[in-house]
């Protein structure tokens, strides 16, 4: 099966030609991920050296608006201060009687 608008592209270069050359693709094929391996560890250490000089990463925000209520954050504490509370009678001050016995 062939497909006709394959077969009028200029795919030669592409071509391996009259013989096939594996040690020269797999030359190619490690080359290319030496390069892009290199390429991620220089992106990584410079990021790193960024981060702990202490400059930023993105753009700096404008506006330094809060991203959540203090109150409500408090409120949420008080809830758990209560959680808290409650487990600690349930350990030692609750008695609970089996009635199977």
């Amino acid at each position: 099966m062939t497909l006709p608008f394959l077969s009028k592209l200029k795919l030669s270069s592409f071509s391996y030609g009259e013989y096939i050359h594996p040690l020269r693709d797999w030359f190619v094929l490690l080359i290319v991920s030496a390069v892009l391996l290199v390429a991620s560890v220089g992106w990584n250490v410079w990021l790193f050296y960024r981060v702990l000089n202490g400059e930023s990463l993105g753009s700096a925000t404008a506006s330094t608006t809060p991203l959540f209520d203090t109150a409500s954050l408090s409120a949420a504490q008080t809830v758990f201060d209560a959680r808290a509370v409650e487990e600690e009678r349930y350990k030692k001050e609750y008695r609970f009687i089996d009635p199977s016995r």
